[in-house]
């Protein structure tokens, strides 16, 4: 008997005597069948409803895939003309829409306020409305046509209400916008510029600013589809202090700390002019504060000669560090010629400017406020500079807040109102380009949640009731109405209920998108930018130099945002794509400032920031490529965050009010013909002195990160040769062998593709101590490769799908297998958790629960949970499947359709051959693949030579993992393919 045999009659004898084997008990449940089953659901088959969240100021239209009446995961719109896939953060809110730590209750003075009670309050808030009272709403920013028409009709109603709106960050683009008269936006045409400038701009994380699918196609060497040949490709520089998944993946990058940043972009202008006039400095002086370094002058001097060698076709960007320099970008791009050709000039309808939280708590203190409405306005009273004064002027007023958590801002209103998610509320946003974006429920509120739009259609009825989905009798909110309205009035189309149907089918509407300005006016724009009078740009580099201080940068984390994602346990457990750290707030510095600070290698370290007023802690984590004397801190952690223990001293947004220094304050200004008392500080920059900062190993497997790898990538070590024939196995498909390319040019590590694969295939989130002790579950997980200089290379690593499978000759149970298709698959109900698979792989891509991870988060995932795909126990090894249960479903998908252009014929009568039956290219996608918003994993059948993965792994620079092992693996990449300017070399 051979020893397979053996394991196999001993595993038989072993459930017979009822041993407990940990993989082998069944979950029993109850099932109750439908008396009544929703409309249009066919259990195991998905209903996609078109939808949209809004990310970074824009809205996104996204599909809501829907299992028996629940979304379970949100996908790409396809039609969608932005760019391919989805952000990260977009497709984790689907787990808050679960979240059972979601506000669910109507609270007065922290307690449980009675339906009666709050109809009374909610009617006395509309009769004052409808009686001129002085009510004031706070509002997060946005461009809702539907909000700011009801803002509008309330207007009317009551002229002394005063709207605010209040984001503790910048959105992306603001900077720039800034600068231009109300009424235009503007939008980069990525398709015709050929050599791009991002100072401290990451607009590859957030791009509000063009069309994606413009850049990929413009810098990659073989187009889009890898069917071209590019040879004017677009090169990318950044100059930045932190290392941002834009300024890693440039061409040519220069670490620059924001505070010597106006002294870089002055030093561009002057050498602009000089190539451009032979009058190069008229009306313009410069500054010498903190002059430039050799290396970072002859860095500048190329890259200005590249941007003037491209008129027409370079552009500068600026991020939101140093909105003070956005006119000096506009007008050096004016000398470049961009605007117009590569800056595009829209038309945007002009809305009344909201006052800020500046002007919301001075109206309040002035008794000009007497009803405070903050609806779904984030979290102000712990973020925002003057969040003590609002905590204590909003708890001696008539203050209601709406969130979907009970948070410090809820605490200091006497009102709190549970906020419905966007999944489950009707609106009209619009996406960067001005399309109207529709947001539908594809739920009903599962916890008794109430919209924005709800409330103040409930303030602007006579009767002052609110009316929600919950409450009316058809389910059916008044919004509905009211964005139907709002469409029929933007497009007016002649069939206004079929018009209806098709945008909600499509989820935006193309009629609504901004028209551009005339080239006229785009001319006369640019020389308004032009001949404008420079502001006073502060430059506190000297200051912090002088007092030998380190100089603080604030942003939002990559993974958790502003902190709207802080509770989100998808959003924590994905590692911050530059530092590798999970579960924390980890802080960017450059080596040698870290060596400077006391840390003894390139291990991270715990770091404490005091201060008189508290302490801050972060994980420190040195970075090639950050600028000296630059500490970078994560925004979003901090406060009350039942889901993740030990994140309340990270509070970056009190660190920034702490260590904020501000120049001398403005005189008294009039404002609207009224001359105000208060004089205004300019914020000057953040510092902080080295005193105030310490620093201690961490405690061996106390936390979730990953050190930075320095050293060449993989890739460096393999010569890359021609392509050779697939392996395959005796008995293989001839039809279908499937593949996967991934191009490490486009790939900028954003995670979008870990949260896609979680959620299509119901992976568990195992918390902080588990993921410092080595036990995650990602069945993707990404390597960082940097150099000296910050650029990184980011490399997905999944199961590499191999044809000659080294886990596949150990399993003592048969449990991994290969399909006639060329998956390496995984046979759940064999497996018995030996490891034997994960020791014997060599790209360490398997994963094993170690305990019921799935059963822990059950309360929180269980309505969430793809039908589709097994929900694995305790003691079974998982790991990437090319999801295969969506390669199946495209296929019967396409024998569907097959079968509905013979209406009426039997089945048997039917005549189709094999090449009908095939698969066209792109019909069967991976969700990592769908998900990618830069298009870098490409999928699909090896045997068809016209597919884009056949092209993809033809190329000279397609290379494997680990070759010489002869794994023969079916996942390869393409390595990256710079555009270096020959004199920066």
């Amino acid at each position: 008997m051979s020893r397979r045999s053996f394991m196999k009659w001993m595993g038989a004898g072993a459930a017979l005597m009822g041993l407990a084997l940990p993989a082998c008990r069944r979950v029993e449940k109850y099932l109750v069948p439908y008396n009544e089953g929703p409309e249009w659901s066919v259990p195991g088959v998905e209903t996609a409803y078109a939808t949209c969240l809004s990310l970074g100021g824009s809205a996104r239209p996204v599909l809501a895939a829907c299992y028996e009446g629940r979304p379970v995961k949100l996908l790409p719109s396809l039609q969608y003309p932005e760019g391919p896939g989805l952000p990260a953060a977009v497709q984790a809110s689907i787990l808050d829409l679960y979240d059972p730590g979601r506000s669910r209750h109507i609270l007065f003075n922290g307690k449980q306020a009675s339906e009666d009670e709050f109809r009374g309050a909610f009617s006395s808030w509309s009769r004052n409305l409808r009686d001129g009272g002085r009510i004031g709403i706070l509002l997060p920013p946005s461009d809702s046509p539907l909000l700011h028409s009801m803002l509008e009709e309330i207007r009317r109603k009551n002229p002394h209400v005063r709207t605010y709106a209040y984001s503790p960050v910048p959105a992306p683009g603001d900077a720039m916008q800034a600068v231009l008269p109300d009424g235009i936006r503007f939008r980069i045409r990525f398709a015709r510029a050929r050599r791009i400038l991002a100072l401290d701009c990451d607009f590859l994380h957030e791009n509000p600013y063009g069309n994606t699918r413009e850049f990929i196609a413009a810098r990659s060497p073989e187009g889009l589809n890898y069917k071209e040949d590019n040879r004017n490709r677009t090169r990318l520089y950044a100059a930045e202090g932190r290392v941002s998944l834009t300024g890693a993946h440039a061409d040519h990058r220069l670490p620059i700390s924001p505070a010597r940043l106006g002294v870089f972009l002055e030093e561009l202008d002057f050498y602009i002019r000089q190539k451009k006039s032979s009058n190069p400095v008229a009306g313009k002086t410069r500054i010498s504060a903190l002059p430039l370094t050799n290396r970072e002058q002859e860095w500048l001097k190329h890259c200005a000669e590249d941007l003037c060698s491209h008129p027409g076709e370079s552009v500068v960007l600026l991020g939101e560090s140093r909105p003070e320099l956005a006119l000096r970008v506009w007008q050096i791009n004016e000398l470049l010629g961009a605007i117009g050709p590569c800056i595009q000039l829209l038309d945007a309808p002009a809305a009344p400017a909201p006052g800020t939280l500046d002007d919301f708590l001075r109206d309040v203190k002035r008794k000009n406020v007497d009803i405070a409405l903050l609806l779904d306005a984030g979290n102000p009273v712990l973020d925002a500079r003057e969040g003590t004064a609002l905590a204590a002027a909003l708890s001696r007023m008539e203050s209601i807040h709406l969130g979907l958590y009970e948070d410090e801002t809820s605490q200091a209103c006497r009102w709190h109102l549970p906020a419905a998610h966007p999944l489950e509320s009707w609106g009209i946003e619009r996406d960067c380009r001005g399309r109207f974006c529709y947001r539908q429920p594809v739920i009903l509120p599962l916890y008794g949640g109430i919209s924005t739009e709800e409330i103040l259609s409930g303030l602007l009825s006579t009767k002052g009731h609110l009316i929600t989905a919950d409450n009316s009798p058809s389910h059916l909110s008044p919004v509905y109405h009211r964005a139907r309205k709002c469409f029929e009035r933007a497009v007016n189309p002649e069939d206004k209920t079929a018009a209806w149907t098709q945008a909600l089918q499509r989820g935006y509407s193309e009629e609504t998108a901004y028209a551009s300005l005339p080239p006229q006016e785009e001319a006369r724009q640019a020389k308004a930018l032009a001949a404008a009078s420079l502001p006073d740009a502060s430059d506190y580099g000297k200051f912090l130099q002088e007092k030998d201080m380190l100089e603080l940068q604030f942003l939002p984390d990559y993974c958790i945002g502003d902190g709207r994602w802080k509770r989100n346990a998808w959003m924590q457990e994905c590692p911050d794509p530059v530092t590798g750290a999970s579960w924390a707030a980890s802080a960017q510095v450059s080596p040698s400032t870290f060596r400077k600070l006391g840390g003894k290698d390139s291990s991270p370290a715990r770091c404490v920031l005091h201060s008189p007023q508290g302490r801050t802690e972060a994980l420190l984590c040195p970075i090639p490529g950050v600028a000296d004397g630059l500490i970078v801190f994560p925004l979003g952690y901090g406060g009350l965050n039942p889901s993740a223990d030990g994140q309340e001293h990270s509070d970056g947004y009190a660190l920034r009010n702490r260590t904020a220094y501000y120049l001398p304050p403005i005189a008294a200004k009039p404002e609207n013909g009224n001359t105000i008392s208060e004089e205004t500080p300019i914020l000057s920059g953040y510092g902080i002195s080295l005193s105030q900062i310490s620093l201690s190993p961490l405690p061996e497997r106390t936390e979730a990160v990953q050190s930075p790898v320095v050293q060449p990538t993989p890739f460096a070590q393999i010569s890359a040769g021609s392509l050779s024939p697939p392996f395959t196995s005796p008995g293989a498909d001839t039809v279908y062998q499937w593949k996967m390319a991934i191009d490490t040019s486009r790939c900028i590590g954003c995670n979008a593709c870990m949260v896609a694969c979680r959620a299509e295939n119901n992976i568990p989130v195992v918390g902080r101590d588990q993921m410092a002790k080595g036990r995650a579950l990602d069945w993707i997980r990404i390597d960082r490769y940097f150099t000296d200089t910050g650029a990184m290379t980011a490399i997905p690593v999944a199961c590499q799908q191999c044809g000659k499978a080294p886990c596949e000759s150990v399993c003592p149970v048969n449990a991994t297998v290969h399909t006639t298709e060329g998956l390496n698959a995984m046979v759940y109900a064999r497996c018995w958790g030996t490891r034997y698979c994960a020791t014997n792989c060599p790209y360490k891509a398997r994963r094993f629960n170690f305990f019921d991870y799935a059963k822990a988060s059950d309360e929180a995932t269980h309505l969430q949970r793809n039908p589709n795909v097994t929900v694995r126990s305790r003691g079974v090894m998982e790991k990437c499947t090319y999801c295969v249960q969506m390669v199946e479903r495209a296929k019967i998908r396409h024998k569907s359709r097959l079968m509905k252009e013979h209406p009426g014929e039997p089945s048997t009568s039917i005549r189709i051959t094999d090449k009908d039956l095939l698969l066209p290219d792109g019909a069967a996608q991976t969700a990592c693949q769908l998900a990618c918003p830069m298009g870098a994993i490409t999928f699909g059948n090896m045997l068809d030579p016209s597919s884009t993965v056949f092209q993809a792994k033809s190329l000279p620079r397609h290379m494997n993992l680990l070759p010489s092992l002869g794994t023969e693996s079916g996942t390869g990449y393409l390595v990256p393919a710079r555009n270096p300017n020959p004199r920066m070399e």
